[in-house]
């Protein structure tokens, strides 16, 4: 079978017999699609061995200097298909196998939001969904009007103050659905990655009341699914409009201040462990699978790292 048809069988699979994620099938179909520009998509599946492995990733570094990440991810789809693909008895085995690929990853610290950023980001997103900022959010005001402008601000604010409150990913945040809301409890139930379920709770009930107000403003734009967010049209919200919103708002702060929804993710993390809760739960929230990955957030930031060296360290005090 030559590669094209394989690759269109797998993504098949993916869809139906894994039931996985949209986001993750289109990774896969991406991954695959830059494979076959380079070993030709009518190539036999027998015809790719290790060499054909090794020239690929020789390909990825030297000639198109892609990122480790990059690198790394597209390995690890081939390896999964091909995986499927000697499961499926195309081919005899794995070209991957006995071959040993270790790409090695930078370190790289998630980049997070200071508290200032934050707060006038949020104060950006408020003033444009007409609220004043500090001041407690109010159902009746908050829903009171009813134009398309408005609705679009609101939500922005919303999500922008979800994702900072829960630490969810953006991709948990589309898929929200409203019976996965306990208003009453202050709490969320997440679907993640490998359909796992968590709960995240909403701090106070300020945030409690501006998705009240959301949900008001919702009924009236005839929603056509059940998913919690949606544009005007009544249809879900994509994660492509998220990140258009979050740079709307990052262009209208003064002075302007790089957003994306994974930074408000990053910036729960570093604020919740820099307040002293222990990593624990912060894993729980963020739906980390190993406290390893969770661990990366304990690189406090340099602003914290000098105040609290500064407060307690002995020179200070001879």
């Amino acid at each position: 079978m030559i590669l094209r048809h394989a690759a269109q069988r797998f993504l098949e699979h993916c869809q139906s017999a894994r039931n996985l994620a949209h986001h993750s099938v289109r990774a896969y179909r991406s991954d695959l699609a830059d494979f076959s520009g380079f070993a030709g998509d009518e190539i036999e599946l027998t015809a790719i061995d290790r060499e054909v492995l090794r020239a690929y990733l020789g390909h990825m570094f030297t000639e198109r200097r892609l990122r480790e990440t990059t690198a790394k991810r597209r390995t690890a789809c081939l390896r999964v298909f091909f995986k499927w693909a000697r499961a499926e008895g195309l081919v005899e085995l794995s070209p991957f196998h006995d071959l040993e690929v270790k790409i090695k990853l930078p370190r790289r610290l998630p980049r997070a939001l200071s508290c200032d950023q934050l707060r006038r980001l949020l104060e950006t997103a408020s003033v444009m969904a007409g609220h004043p900022w500090g001041t407690p959010y109010e159902v009746g005001p908050l829903a009171s009007d009813t134009s398309d402008s408005h609705f679009c601000s609101l939500a922005c604010l919303l999500t922008m103050e979800l994702l900072y409150a829960t630490g969810i990913r953006v991709g948990e945040l589309v898929q929200i659905r409203i019976e996965d809301l306990g208003l009453v409890d202050g709490v969320i139930t997440i679907h993640g990655k490998g359909n796992r379920e968590r709960r995240v709770f909403l701090p106070g009930t300020d945030l409690a009341r501006l998705l009240e107000a959301y949900l008001l403003l919702r009924e009236r734009h005839r929603p056509a699914t059940d998913l919690l967010l949606i544009g005007v049209d009544g249809r879900p919200t994509t994660t492509h409009r998220i990140r258009t919103q979050l740079h709307a708002v990052s262009r209208a702060t003064t002075p302007p201040v790089y957003l994306t929804p994974h930074m408000l993710r990053h910036t729960a993390a570093t604020h919740l462990l820099e307040a002293g809760v222990d990593i624990r739960y912060v894993q729980r929230l963020l739906g980390h699978e190993s406290i390893a990955t969770t661990e990366v957030y304990t690189h406090v930031s340099d602003p914290s790292l000098r105040q609290m060296i500064c407060n307690a360290h002995p020179r200070a005090r001879l």
